[in-house]
């Protein structure tokens, strides 16, 4: 759906409180990948090369990568430039920390290819992510960065259902969706088995 149409609302509701709190800021500049495990973590996919705007979204870079104990994964090339030296990083963090971690990522918005945030199952009974993942997605026609993070995610993923929100605020989705809503029907055409749903919000 487009940029804060609701899609993470919608998440909370899907997950219920078997996953406790859910939090991110309304624009979600990367794929965000909800799921169970025995323990609370995250599973981050690397880029390979981060190139920051100035020194001072630099200086703040390193702060984030040490407030979560990120620092060892990347080099520092110069004053703007960082590489990752592996693919990805598994951190196991209390709620509360990951929480502050969705607060302050999408500063970042082009450090992670992908963040897998694995919850903690909370109580007993049967939850839907017993069965699925559920892959929160940056919203439609917003920034070119997150247009990008859409066209890769549909480029290198497949999907079981696609659920388009539209906020009913909005009416019709926008002309400035139509070009993922064309990547969205190339998606379709070849992989003919995922079925979509448009929702209302």
């Amino acid at each position: 759906g487009a940029t804060s149409a609701g899609k993470t609302t919608l998440i909370k509701r899907l997950l219920r409180d078997s996953a406790g709190k859910i939090s991110c800021k309304p624009e979600t500049a990367c794929l965000v990948i909800h799921s169970f495990s025995a323990t609370e973590n995250i599973v981050l996919q690397l880029n390979d090369n981060v190139l920051l705007k100035d020194s001072n979204e630099s200086s703040k870079f390193r702060n984030f990568l040490k407030d979560f104990d990120l620092y060892n994964y990347y080099e520092h090339l110069d004053d703007l430039s960082w590489r990752a030296k592996e693919g990805s990083a598994t951190k196991e963090l209390s709620s509360e920390k990951i929480l502050d971690f969705f607060a302050k990522v999408n500063s970042f918005d082009k450090v992670f290819k992908s963040i897998k945030w694995n919850h903690r199952r909370r109580g007993d009974g049967y939850n839907l992510t017993d069965l699925i993942d559920i892959y929160d997605l940056p919203g439609f026609g917003g920034k070119q960065s997150h247009d990008e993070v859409v066209a890769s995610v549909f480029g290198d993923e497949d999907f079981d259902v696609l659920i388009y929100l539209i906020d009913t605020s909005c009416g019709i989705p926008s002309k400035d969706e139509e070009f993922s809503l064309k990547e969205v029907e190339l998606f379709l055409q070849i992989h003919p088995t995922c079925k979509m749903y448009w929702a209302y919000e």
